[in-house]
């Protein structure tokens, strides 16, 4: 939270009591992914993150969408694009992710075969899961299966 404090201390400036203002919501996630070979054994990958804290609140209503790409078997790739949003000013937040799958000859290949999302909203001081699931939805049997624990809490300097 050290980077952020520049803008915490900017808040009272603002006329924006810090208490009312931002909330800190911390995000993990881990990613359960399957690349489905036609012969052989499946491969399977099972990462996990720790995102950097995310700050929303009056007067940054929306985050920076934050991210996750992961390539595993040589040629799957899975990607998740997130962002937080202040919902109201009682400190509830949303978070959107849309998660793609990329399967190919390689984990950089351009072939979009699958795509889901999710979103969910966390009270203050309240922590809850998505789940998103993503398909290979054109060539079949590759999947992943992605959960993000998010805590949401008022911000402190």
């Amino acid at each position: 939270m050290k980077a952020f404090t520049p803008v915490l201390a900017l808040l009272p400036l603002l006329h924006v009591p810090l208490a009312h203002a931002l909330n800190a919501v911390s995000v993990t996630g881990r990613m359960d992914i399957t690349d489905s070979e036609s012969w052989g054994s499946d491969e399977h990958a099972s990462p996990w993150k720790t995102f950097d804290t995310i700050f929303v609140g009056a007067p940054l209503p929306a985050s920076q969408p934050f991210s996750w790409s992961v390539g595993m078997g040589g040629e799957v790739r899975i990607e998740i694009l997130c962002a937080a949003t202040a919902v109201g000013h009682a400190g509830t937040v949303k978070v959107d992710c849309d998660a793609k799958l990329f399967e190919g000859t390689s984990e950089s290949t351009d072939d979009l075969d699958g795509r889901a999302s999710g979103s969910v909203t966390v009270r203050v001081n309240k922590t809850k899961d998505l789940i998103i699931g993503v398909n290979n939805t054109d060539d079949g049997g590759d999947w992943a299966s992605i959960k993000l624990t998010i805590s949401n809490s008022r911000a402190t300097a």
